[in-house]
């Protein structure tokens, strides 16, 4: 078995695991300083573009935090995935963080993403892909080793060398 065959699952399985932690960066971000962060809700005041393209959506979040209001422009490309809403004027959830407030998190659900299920099971998929190979190679390993001692049992007249 080249490592050829067994690499291709790899590269899929890790390249499949970039693309969840990019796209569920923030969860991931409050996952694992969940001690930092505190939900609040905040309205979505206005839809705009990234200033610099002008491609990339935008929103203006409003949240008030400890008496304290603060505004905030964010990324939202891929936010609607996740079954934020773009209507102005509506209620989303975010994490502000307690020690910055002035920086919050979407609190996103991971599995209302389509995107991230489909993930899952590409990964899935390679997983199994990549299991069955090592098995392949452990019994192909297995049978060349056998296969050469029965060809030094043929060799040394059967005698195994007693």
């Amino acid at each position: 078995m080249t490592i050829s065959r067994i690499m291709t699952p790899v590269v899929m399985i890790l390249f499949i695991a970039v693309l969840l932690f990019l796209m569920n960066f923030q969860l991931f971000c409050h996952m694992f300083n969940r001690d930092r962060y505190e939900s609040v809700t905040a309205t979505l005041v206005q839809n705009t573009s990234d200033p610099l393209t002008m491609m990339v959506p935008m929103v203006r979040i409003q949240y008030e935090y400890q008496g304290t209001v603060y505004e905030e422009r964010k990324y939202y490309a891929l936010a609607p995935l996740f079954g934020l809403t773009r209507q102005e004027g509506s209620d989303l959830e975010i994490y502000v963080n307690k020690t910055a407030p002035g920086h919050s998190l979407f609190r996103e659900n991971f599995f209302r993403n389509i995107i991230n299920w489909i993930l899952l099971i590409f990964g899935g998929v390679f997983i199994s892909l990549l299991i069955r190979r090592i098995r392949q190679g452990f019994r192909n390993h297995k049978r060349r080793r056998l296969q050469k001692k029965i060809k030094g049992n043929r060799e040394t007249g059967g005698n195994n060398g007693e």
